[in-house]
């Protein structure tokens, strides 16, 4: 059995067979032979299935080209040790569970063509590096003599496939399933104005910003390598030929270009700054503040392509040719000076960062920790760290600390673990790494935590020959108060009484999701103390409800509330109010615990929603919790809402 490393995503080809579920049984072998794993068919994918099912670590599985079975593991995690009986099975380790990626990622070095309100087209270009414009919004830069035609000043992806350039240099682009990209906002090419420029103006710029405005593309921080395989597939963010971490200005030495045209290509860069006449037609030449690269290849359709120097966004590419010995080489309009140029007519515009997700080194998955004990961990440098508390359960009512950490100039971090409602507690504890509004991978890691542990206080041990004898104490004679006897049952400080409600504002498409719903929980009462929950909704049609819990061992009660009729949703639009009691509230002299929350429409933050339509019939409380407990009903004129109970041991919604 071999073993290898794979340190990045990658694609699995027709022949891997994923698969989970079953039990494994490897049959016996002799002492000194190997049996063979199966290699074809339905034996195969039983094989995957049952290894994956009793082994966590194995994510995948199939059939390589020389015809052995290929095992995936996630590294670190070891290996299974049925495979030792295998002689044609061969182990590869994930760094992590490969990423799905879809038509609708954009990356830099992505294609896409320029259209007028019509859908004609007036040429094509390439994607520089996604950016985000002053409020958070998605952009990509690109190049400013892409949008030189009049009326058309809209952008459109290409598909990857159709990208090519033909055998006589045409380009045949066909319109991308993704869709389009976005208009263009910012424009210069040359100098202000549309003018041509100067020879040594740094204003004379090539440089461009689209703000995509089609929700359903996702731009992430990299650039695309243009391999075969991702450029057939239509899929580019499949084969990532870098991540881009930051910006700066060019420095002399290797550079690479990644545009629609010609791919992924390398050279050198020789000029770091300079101007050049960049010719959009013979009689139509600008200059361009910008660098020089040699021995790089670049052909019409690459302009606005991404030029960088390992992690690092230098800037895009403007024009390109050949010298008179027929060197190739491109110029780059500087991507630094562009945006700061940009900035004061058109705010502050910054490309996207790549962020490493954060990692805890100090614990380790299903680890104990205890309260105010310290864990640490590794995030980019000078980044904030998003933490937060996630109970292992369907509740997550109570109070669970969350954290803003500043991560150093070293990229460290550490937090000291602060008390969560319910303590010992198993809990998901979630880290992300935010830079603006750059955001990293969220990672996850499932830690309990429990009570800090009580150091017993040493009893001294006494001296043989004590030097100082024992005074003997003198009465007073008329002693005027006499010593407290203490009582036998001293009184403990009472639970501090607390409501919870999650979430306190939900959409009417949630609200009627059995998973979600509204989750309210209530401590500070006796065990066993009978806790009612009353509900008061909003809309007039919707009566009132009790339900009532006994407390358990920590003095909670928590309740569900959501609606069944999810055809229609809006029925429950409205305003709830939520009052909670103990049966030993009068005796105690303690207020009720009261609260609300709103149900609202999706497509704006409040709403108010008109019954209607035919009754749901009830279902089970089995069925939607899989608890079994007592139910009651809120009608919304036709519309039902089920109240159930929930324990927090309950580990289904």
């Amino acid at each position: 059995m071999e073993k290898r490393h794979i340190k990045r995503p990658l694609a699995m080809g027709a022949a891997a067979v994923l698969g989970f579920g079953g039990a494994l049984i490897a049959a016996p072998g002799f002492a000194d032979d190997k049996d063979l794993a199966p290699t074809h068919g339905v034996e195969l994918e039983a094989f995957v299935k049952d290894l994956a099912a009793e082994n966590d670590e194995v994510v995948g599985g199939g059939r390589d080209v020389e015809g052995n079975v290929v095992v995936y593991t996630l590294a670190g995690s070891g290996e299974p040790e049925a495979l030792d009986a295998y002689e044609n099975v061969e182990v590869v380790e994930l760094k992590d569970r490969l990423q799905a990626y879809a038509s609708t990622d954009v990356v830099g070095g992505a294609g896409y063509a320029i259209t007028n309100e019509a859908g004609s087209m007036a040429g094509v270009c390439s994607v520089g590096f996604p950016a985000w414009s002053p409020e958070g919004e998605p952009a990509v830069f690109t190049a400013g003599h892409c949008d030189t035609t009049e009326g058309f000043r809209n952008t459109y992806l290409t598909a990857p496939s159709s990208d090519r350039e033909g055998a006589d240099g045409t380009l045949a682009p066909q319109p991308s399933d993704a869709g389009p990209l976005g208009p263009f906002g910012f424009t210069q090419f040359g100098g202000p104005g549309g003018s041509a420029g100067e020879n040594e103006d740094p204003n004379s710029i090539d440089f461009a910003i689209v703000d995509v405005d089609n929700p359903d593309l996702t731009l992430h921080p990299q650039v695309t390598g243009w391999s075969d395989e991702a450029r057939d597939a239509d899929d580019l963010a499949s084969d990532i030929a870098t991540n881009i971490t930051g910006i700066a200005d060019p420095e002399a030495g290797p550079v690479a270009k990644s545009g629609r045209t010609t791919g992924y290509s390398e050279g050198t860069i020789e000029l770091e700054e300079g101007w050049q006449q960049v010719a959009l037609s013979p009689t139509d030449a600008r200059w361009v503040h910008g660098f020089g690269a040699v021995d790089i290849l670049g052909a019409p359709g690459d302009s606005g392509g991404a030029m960088f120097q390992g992690e690092t966004a230098v800037g895009v590419v403007s024009g390109g040719g050949e010298t008179s010995d027929g060197q190739q080489i491109i110029w780059g309009a500087r991507l630094q000076d562009a945006l700061e140029i940009t900035a004061a007519e058109h705010g502050g515009y910054t490309i996207q960062r790549f962020l490493e997700a954060p990692e805890l080194t100090s614990h380790s998955e299903g680890d104990e920790v205890e309260v105010g004990e310290t864990i640490s961990g590794t995030a980019p440098a000078n980044t904030t760290l998003n933490l937060a508390y996630n109970p292992n359960t369907t509740l997550n009512l109570a109070y669970n600390p969350e954290a803003e950490i500043e991560v150093g100039a070293d990229g460290t971090w550490s937090y000291e673990v602060e008390a969560p409602s319910q303590v010992p507690g198993d809990y998901d504890f979630t880290l992300q790494a935010v830079d603006g509004f750059n955001e990293s991978a969220v990672t996850t890691v499932n830690l309990t935590v429990v009570e800090a542990s009580q150091e017993p206080t040493p009893t001294p041990t006494p001296t043989e020959d004590p030097t100082t004898p024992t005074p003997t104490p003198t009465p007073t004679e008329d002693p005027t108060t006499p010593t407290p006897t203490p009582t036998d049952d001293p009184t403990e400080a009472p639970v501090e009484r607390e409501l919870a409600i999650q979430p306190e504002r939900i959409t009417a498409e949630d609200f009627v999701d059995a998973e979600q719903g509204v989750t309210i929980g209530a401590r500070g009462f006796d065990e066993g103390e009978t806790v009612t929950l009353e509900v008061v909704a909003g809309p007039e049609s919707v009566t009132g409800i009790e339900l009532t819990e006994t407390a358990d061992e920590n003095g909670a009660a928590y309740f569900s509330v959501y609606g069944v009729n999810a055809s229609q949703p809006e029925v429950y639009i409205g305003d709830y109010d939520v009052e909670v009691t103990g049966a030993g509230d009068g005796e105690r002299g303690a207020d009720p615990l009261t609260g609300s929350f709103s149900v609202v429409a999706s497509d704006s933050g409040d709403g108010e929603g008109e019954g209607g339509g035919e009754s749901e019939l009830p279902r089970t409380g089995a069925e939607l919790t899989g608890l079994g407990a007592g139910l009651l009903l809120l009608v919304a004129g036709a519309a039902t809402v089920w109240m159930t109970t929930r324990r927090s041991t309950d580990t289904k919604a």
